[in-house]
């Protein structure tokens, strides 16, 4: 998202973070419950997401966390390895318009939100 580290560091530390998730096979409401409700991983358990099911095989996710490939390592502990992860939002900052490898400037207003 940017080559200023300080900044990035400052929007995505405590701030929300969403993703959209393909994941192997169609998960079932028991493991999306697990994922809400928070997974053991071997550096401890995960507070709780926001999950919801888009389609057959993909997940929204919002974590607040954002421990080393979190959301891979959390739905592989629900049996659903994921195949393609797509950053959706980093706290306030959402923008649907932009294309994988695309890139905008953010006025100092949206990066001190």
């Amino acid at each position: 998202m940017t080559v200023d580290w300080p900044t990035c560091s400052r929007i995505q530390f405590g701030h929300r973070q969403g993703v959209l998730a393909r994941v192997e096979g169609d998960p079932s409401p028991a493991a999306i419950r697990r994922l809400r409700e928070g997974v053991e991983l071997d550096d401890g358990m995960t507070s709780p997401a926001q999950v919801s099911r888009v389609s057959e095989g993909l997940l929204r996710i919002v974590i607040h966390e954002g421990r080393n490939r979190q959301v891979r390592r959390m739905c592989t502990a629900v049996g659903h390895d994921v195949t393609r992860l797509v950053r959706t939002r980093i706290g306030p900052l959402q923008d649907a318009t932009l294309t994988p490898g695309s890139s905008r400037q953010l006025s100092l207003g949206r990066c001190a939100s």
